[in-house]
């Protein structure tokens, strides 16, 4: 199947199932298909840290995975780290089938700040896109603009636009043949 399945890992609202779906067909040309809700894995839980960890998470949804399906992005609402960092928006595995997204620093009422929905959005649909893209080999881009370009706050994932540069979008366009004349699409 040449879809990139969406895992919700609890709840995902619709608006956010839709502004992913739109920016996976628009940014990728695939087709997308929304999975039945599964939990955050307790494992996964750092008490002493209050966080979840990604890897751990990537590990559980890597089984996860349905046959046939090109790539897996779950998105989770609980916040996200990695031993060496305070935190991340996500992961995924590079040249890889499974990426993972968190909403929780994408909400400014995470910063105690006034909601802002498309803010929201805006910042959900680049962090999936960037881990998506990171399945398909890209690594970060230079161009603070890229979507590809790395992001440790918000002031950076605010000032990514909602596009690859011309070269990750080359990037993407080259592994998507090479993935299609191995699978024969």
């Amino acid at each position: 199947m040449n879809a990139v399945f969406v895992l919700p890992l609890g709840t995902l609202d619709a608006d956010i199932a839709a502004t992913i779906e739109q920016g996976i067909r628009r940014v990728f040309g695939l087709d997308v298909c929304l999975m039945n809700a599964g939990q955050t894995p307790d494992h996964a839980f750092d008490a002493r840290r209050r966080q979840y960890s990604s890897e751990l998470i990537l590990r559980d949804i890597i089984q996860q995975c349905p046959e046939g399906a090109l790539r897996l992005l779950a998105v989770t609402t609980v916040d996200l780290f990695i031993p060496m960092l305070t935190f991340v928006y996500g992961q995924a595995q590079l040249n890889g089938r499974v990426s993972l997204v968190s909403t929780a620093r994408m909400h400014q009422e995470f910063y105690d700040l006034k909601q802002d929905r498309p803010l929201t959005l805006s910042r959900i649909l680049k962090e999936s896109i960037h881990e998506l893209s990171h399945t398909f080999g890209l690594i970060h881009c230079p161009l603070q603009s890229c979507m590809m370009s790395i992001a440790t706050g918000t002031s950076q994932l605010d000032a990514k636009s909602e596009v690859l540069c011309s070269g990750c979008s080359l990037l993407v366009r080259d592994a998507l043949s090479r993935i299609k004349n191995d699978r024969h699409i």
